[in-house]
């Protein structure tokens, strides 16, 4: 009957113990490649902090803001059922031409300044009459109503506008008749514009804006529409060098990026060249032991015996694997004294025999630095003797 054989928990530790260091000897170089990079890192933090160039920014010294709409109103002037001979009516969407022929209409910026030391709000008032087919003006007749300036730090500035609406139907139609001829879509309008200026010592700004409010007579009434209020900006800016500031995070976080890499990259650099994980021999053989152990545990039978196997065995396998292929190739079965360590294959009279080789002894990084590691000559590079043991 065969018994598995198992290993104590110490040496399990072992092992992991050996695995550990060959792994983190074979990759050293990326912990010394990560430390570069994190040095390297930290120099730029260092050098972006203590370099970095002036900035311009553009800043408003000074501005007008406004915002402008037409309001509209008319006076009843003849006798009605409904309205009382001089109501004035306000905002209405129908007046009747009859009651109240002239529409009272007024322009009204509101405006703020910041920071100015002279400004001009001036808004201008036209009366229009045009005709148009398919968006194209075919003729067009403006005339000037009122024009208002304030220089006022603040306030508002109104410009009011009386309009005949019959009397603007009938120079619509003596301009036509004039012409010989309708054509088109006949228009009314009051449009204004406004000019806003604003000073700040030697530097000016300057803005315009246009706004219309349309009138559209009919037999008996007019229907007025105007646009929602404009708003609109004058700003004054001017450039200035910003310095920068020196940030304390930026520079102390690349101090602690560039000396912590500097050390890890060196650390890990020194201990892989001092060889300080580097296995050597004897443990090399114990993991290669262990393995091959692990790998051939159902061609070995544990048998205890009262005596060691004597000698007179006729050879000795270099290591466990060889002496199990050997009992493969031969039908045999690979005998394991636990008692006295040692492993048998006999086989037409003829005994073989392996010897397990004796734990390495306890390891200590503090030990591994100062030990001069001068590997020899049957040894071979580190590379080759940690590859034979890799599972």
């Amino acid at each position: 009957m065969r018994e598995q054989t198992t290993t104590t928990s110490a040496d399990d530790g072992h092992l992991r113990q050996l695995r550990l260091r060959r792994l983190v000897h074979r990759w050293a170089w990326v912990g010394v490649v990560v430390g570069l990079i994190v040095a390297g890192a930290g120099g730029w933090l260092i050098v972006s902090a203590t370099t970095a160039e002036p900035t311009t920014e553009t800043e408003t010294v000074g501005s007008l803001e406004y915002t402008a709409g037409f309001e509209h109103e008319a006076t009843v002037e003849e006798p009605n059922a409904v309205f009382p001979v001089g109501t004035t009516v306000e905002a209405q969407p129908i007046y009747y031409t009859t009651i109240t022929p002239t529409l009272d209409s007024r322009y009204v910026v509101e405006y703020t300044t910041v920071g100015l030391t002279d400004q001009t709000v001036t808004v201008t008032l036209e009366q229009v009459i045009q005709a148009t087919s398919d968006d194209v003006v075919l003729w067009e007749d403006r005339t000037a109503v009122t024009t208002v300036t304030t220089e006022a730090q603040t306030g508002e500035a109104v410009a009011t506008a009386s309009v005949d609406v019959p009397n603007l139907t009938a120079e619509a139609t003596a301009i036509e008749d004039s012409l010989g001829a309708a054509a088109g879509e006949t228009e009314f309008f009051i449009e204004a514009t406004v000019e806003a200026t604003g000073t700040v010592d030697d530097q000016t700004g300057r803005s315009a804006t246009t706004d219309t409010m349309t009138i559209d007579p009919d037999a008996s009434t007019f229907t007025i529409e105007a646009g929602d209020p404009v708003s609109e900006q004058v700003a004054i800016t001017e450039d200035r060098t910003v310095e920068p500031e020196l940030s304390v995070g930026q520079l102390f976080g690349g101090v602690v990026f560039l000396l912590g890499g500097i050390l890890v990259g060196g650390f890990v650099g020194g201990v892989r060249l001092r060889g300080a994980f580097e296995l050597t021999e004897q443990e090399t053989a114990w993991l290669r032991y262990h393995r091959d152990r692990d790998e051939f545990e159902e061609w070995i039978t544990t048998i205890t015996r009262s005596e060691p196997i004597r000698d007179g065995y006729d050879g000795t396998a270099a290591s466990l694997s060889d002496l199990v292929d050997y009992a493969i190739d031969t039908d045999n079965a690979v005998v394991y004294d636990p008692t006295h360590g040692r492993y048998l294959v006999a086989a037409d009279q003829a005994r073989y025999v392996y010897d397990p080789p004796e734990p390495p002894a306890a390891w200590s990084l503090r030990d591994a630095l100062v030990r001069e590691t001068t590997p020899s000559p049957e040894e071979g590079p580190q590379e080759e003797r940690t590859a034979e043991a890799d599972e």
